[in-house]
């Protein structure tokens, strides 16, 4: 799930090395959309930027 690559690259691992941007520090993450009630369901690409490495 996006926990697993969202926790490494905030504490500094690098977006390229997680295989998600062609970049250090900036990358996309794709997940399914669980649908309703909320929207009809797809696909949701989240652009991912880090402007500092956490502790």
């Amino acid at each position: 799930g996006m926990i697993s690559l969202l926790s490494p690259f905030i504490h500094g691992v690098s977006a390229k090395t997680l295989g998600i941007g062609n970049t250090n520090n900036e990358g996309y993450i794709q997940c399914p959309d669980p649908g309703k009630p909320y929207t009809c369901g797809g696909t949701v690409i989240f652009k991912v930027k880090r402007t500092k490495k956490i502790s």
